[in-house]
């Protein structure tokens, strides 16, 4: 495993968290893929400018790693535009995968690029769409996601910074995997927080959320 600086970001508030008729402003999304709410957009806002203003996030992600879930692939946009790096879609960081549905109902890769340009269409994930399978529950979707970020890390021969960015579950794996602790070591970051780890895969911040001010901070589901 390479030595690599790695972010741990989960999601912002979801828009089926406050409305529940949404999918009438967006009837391009299956109801399994909620985007963003309006707190949750400008929550990505402030873990986006959280990265340009402290001093202590460094090195910088120079690449998103991302769920193809919308509300991810939203998250992971505010954050690239603002640190002007590509991000990258894996379907192995998706959410649990309990819907009875295969392949799961979120955009494609080209769908998905046609909103949000960042995207790197040359990417090739370590799980594709339609490899997903039906899963019991957040062990599996943790063990699943850890498998995957083990491998993304091997693959990273250049020690490049990685921000990995995913669900209440995958957070959890993605955590399992880098950890220098791996036994016992995962939990559920809130929405919006910020996990990171140095070179050395020491944990320096664990689901920090002092960038999320007043009414952005409330209510993050850590579960």
């Amino acid at each position: 495993m390479s030595s690599t600086v790695v972010y741990v970001v989960r999601h912002a508030e979801r828009e089926d968290y406050s409305k529940s008729n949404w999918m009438a402003e967006y009837p391009y999304l299956h109801s399994s893929d909620p985007p963003l709410a309006d707190k949750g957009f400008r929550q990505a806002k402030a873990t986006a400018q959280r990265f340009l203003d402290d001093e202590l996030l460094r090195p910088l992600p120079g690449v998103i790693i991302t769920s193809p879930y919308i509300r991810c692939v939203q998250t992971a946009n505010e954050i690239a535009t603002v640190l002007d790096v590509s991000i990258w879609v894996e379907p192995g960081f998706s959410e649990v995968q309990n819907g009875g549905t295969y392949p799961p109902h979120f955009l494609k890769i080209d769908e998905l690029k046609k909103r949000y340009p960042r995207i790197d269409e040359s990417y090739k994930p370590i799980i594709s769409r339609d490899a997903l399978s039906s899963e019991w529950g957040d062990d599996d979707c943790a063990n699943r996601t850890a498998n995957v970020v083990a491998k993304l890390l091997q693959n990273n021969v250049s020690g490049m910074p990685i921000l990995f960015l995913g669900h209440g579950a995958s957070c959890y794996g993605m955590v399992q995997a880098v950890s220098s602790k791996r036994r016992n070591n995962g939990f559920y970051q809130g929405l919006a927080t910020i996990t990171q780890f140095s070179s050395t895969l020491d944990t320096l911040l664990k689901g920090c959320s002092s960038h999320l001010k007043c009414d952005l901070g409330t209510n993050l589901r850590a579960y």
